[in-house]
């Protein structure tokens, strides 16, 4: 963090060196020499902050902004309502932070940022829709208390992170045509009154971190890789699927993890998922009936932890009859169960055991 904020101190301080005027400067927009005036290349870096107008702001972007143009900051408005970016394609950085009354953002061109977009505090704005930004590199929305929904829908893929952070009263999310890749970190986080989420297209992440929402269910249907996915304190969840996830491959052993407070939680799906160093359900809350878990085809493992989170009989003797038919036979792996098998889970236990597996079962 302290590296980037040098870096971005450093890029701040060379961007305004490069776009003051100088004695004797190009013309500007006004016919005067670039030291009164704006040269005619536009300004490399754009304020807006203060008690700026809504047409004051649309006069600087009309004089200002060309091709040049890098970096917008528009920060610690007091006045300014509306934030027209209309015609501008491509920034460096765009950051909106700290405006009192800003209530809309309207950006139909921009495709992409390419460090860094944040959107943060601004305590009226009511929803974001982007609906031409393809690409970005980091991301963040935040601490935004009156907005309610946020489409990205145009949103291709992130180098490095897409965050979304408590942010009260959002209750849409919508990232579409997201797909991701194996270097983006896509967090979505103490958001408590979000409930709907649409990641239908995501393939590929680096991490995957969704806590403390409104979600009945968490399905992505499409992703086939992660290195990490944690799931945590979704008071209201009751699914949980993946139906094509493959890999968890994250070499630090954190896995895949379910950290529950919802007692309606009654299915874990992820019948595709081969591999994760750690797969570790555990739930706060006393569950109001047994649920199910779907784990059939999972293979490298070294530790299945699931800890009070009933299971049914049956999964649980899936389960153990899948990992018992493993060839080679498994060993040195760590098992713990919430539930009760039956006699032939009993002796697919056993088995297990005698290969030097620890098994164990909370009944």
């Amino acid at each position: 963090m302290k590296r980037q904020l040098l870096l971005k101190a450093i890029l701040t301080s060379f961007l305004i060196a490069f776009n003051s005027c100088s004695d004797d400067g190009v013309d500007g927009t006004n016919g005067v020499d670039g030291k009164d005036g704006v040269d005619a290349t536009g300004s490399v870096y754009l304020v807006l902050s203060g008690n700026i107008s809504n047409d004051e702001a649309k006069a600087a972007l009309e004089t200002k902004y060309s091709e040049n143009t890098q970096v917008i900051l528009v920060t610690n408005t007091t006045a300014l309502t509306t934030l027209d970016l209309t015609g501008v394609p491509t920034l460096v950085d765009l950051e909106i932070r700290n405006n009192e009354k800003l209530t809309t953002i309207n950006a139909p061109d921009l495709s992409e940022v390419l460090n860094t977009l944040e959107i943060d505090n601004n305590s009226q704005l009511t929803s974001l829709n982007f609906t031409a930004l393809k690409f970005g590199d980091d991301i963040t929305v935040s601490e935004n208390n009156k907005l309610e929904s946020m489409q990205f829908d145009a949103l291709i893929g992130v180098h490095d992170h897409l965050y979304f952070y408590s942010n009260k009263e959002l209750r849409s999310l919508s990232l579409s045509n997201f797909v991701g890749n194996d270097r983006t970190y896509l967090g979505i986080i103490d958001n408590p009154k979000l409930n709907d989420l649409n990641l239908s297209k995501l393939v590929d992440l680096d991490y995957l971190s969704i806590s403390a929402t409104a979600l009945t269910t968490i399905e992505i249907p499409q992703i086939i890789n992660s290195n990490r996915i944690s799931l945590r304190d979704n008071s209201m969840l009751e699914t949980v699927s993946f139906p094509k996830l493959e890999k968890i491959t994250d070499e630090n052993g954190s896995g895949f993890s379910i950290y529950n407070s919802s007692p309606a939680l009654s299915l874990v799906s992820l019948p595709l998922l081969t591999q994760a160093s750690r797969f570790n359900i555990y739930s706060y809350e006393a569950q109001t009936a047994a649920g199910s878990l779907v784990l059939s085809s999972i293979i490298d493992f070294d530790d299945i932890s699931v800890n009070y989170y009933t299971l049914r009989t049956a999964d649980v003797d899936a389960l153990l009859s899948h990992l018992v038919s493993i060839t080679p036979a498994i060993t040195e792996k760590y098992i713990y169960l919430y539930g009760s098998p039956s006699a032939q889970g009993d002796t697919d236990a056993s088995t297990l055991r005698s290969n030097g597996n620890s098994v164990n079962f909370r009944l």
